[in-house]
């Protein structure tokens, strides 16, 4: 928690957490600050001092692993040298800094000696791309990229990797309808429960309605493949309620049928009443995290009772009832599924 906090520039929160935990021996509050305050410099301020003395510190490990994050930062000094038209500065700077990187960065070496003699409003595209001021942010990209690598500092929260790690173990083949997809023609697939007014324009002169097939839906430059979910009325009935019918009289009830006082499903998804509201994998904000990691591997299927919302195993056996259902043995044991 502490980690995700840092990460996303809650460094109060993240400091008064490790403290309330005390924790704070266990993590590396005054890193990330280190790191928030070099990326602060390179966006904000567009400074490279913080970094290039931070590069100093670290050149052995730099030069070991071939890093040339102090090549791009000096590169970028040069560049801000010609933006504001200091060419005496610029060729100076070269010479000192730059010439040293001719073994290994001499084409981009020559494009910024070029660079003396076409200023900051020129056409000509590499020049462009060199006073580009979105460098500033692939220089931050690249420092933190660095500064992750060289500490062993991952590039994702451990937050997400544990809780990604602990959905892998959930998801089934059955959450996938609730993620989000996309082909490799970039087509989003969209599983929807409503008709959509789309759905309505598209229907046949029979009244038919074509929400049986996919539709295309495009929105701006998007394009979407719609699936209607069955609604609830249309899926077989699951269990019967008790109470007279708006005609004023009771419906015949077949006794083979659970019988509830409630109309909704203990266990419906809010949006698809095939899905489990206890599901993880189904929720909408860890649905981003769910999607693209791997459906966990079942050796032996569990059975959820569709009703009690538990597991059927030996001691809560399973039964066919006459109407082609399976329930848990609990549910026909329930005061509710029975008819005195």
């Amino acid at each position: 928690m502490v980690d995700y906090l840092l990460r996303t520039g809650k460094h109060t929160a993240a400091t008064a957490y490790a403290k309330e935990q005390s924790i704070e021996g266990q993590v590396d509050i005054a890193l990330f600050q280190e790191c928030a305050r070099i990326e602060s410099a390179l966006l904000e301020k567009h400074s490279c001092a913080e970094a290039l003395a931070w590069c100093g510190e670290n050149r052995g490990t730099l030069k070991k692993t071939k890093n040339y994050l102090e090549f791009s930062l000096r590169l970028q000094e040069y560049i801000e040298l010609c933006r504001k038209k200091q060419q005496t500065e610029a060729l100076a700077y070269a010479q000192k800094y730059l010439a040293t990187w001719q073994e290994t960065h001499m084409r981009e070496i020559e494009q910024a000696m070029s660079l003396l003699f076409f200023g900051q409003g020129t056409n000509v595209g590499v020049y462009k791309r060199l006073y580009d001021l979105s460098r500033w942010e692939s220089l931050r990209n690249q420092f933190q990229t660095t500064f992750n690598t060289i500490y062993g500092i991952p590039s994702h929260p451990v937050l997400s990797l544990v809780t990604s790690a602990g959905l892998s173990s959930l998801k089934l083949a059955a959450c996938a309808t609730t993620l989000p997809h996309e082909s490799a023609d970039g087509v989003d697939v969209v599983m929807t429960s409503s008709v959509t007014e789309m759905e309505a324009e598209t229907e046949t002169d029979g009244g038919a309605s074509a929400g049986a097939v996919p539709l295309i839906s495009s929105s701006g430059s998007s394009r979407a493949l719609v699936f209607p979910i069955p609604s609830l009325a249309s899926s077989p009935p699951i269990h019967i309620t008790r109470g007279p019918t708006a005609a004023g009289t009771a419906p015949p009830i077949d006794p083979s049928i659970p019988i509830t006082s409630d109309a909704t499903p203990l266990h419906a998804h809010p949006d698809h009443p095939q899905r489990n509201v206890d599901c993880p994998t189904c929720a909408p904000y860890l649905a981003v995290l769910a999607k693209d990691v791997p459906y966990s591997h079942h050796t032996n299927s569990s059975l959820v009772c569709r009703i009690s919302g538990e597991v059927i195993d030996d001691e809560n056996y399973a039964l066919a009832f006459p109407n082609g259902y399976v329930y848990s043995h609990k549910v026909s044991l329930h005061p509710v599924s029975r008819r005195d």
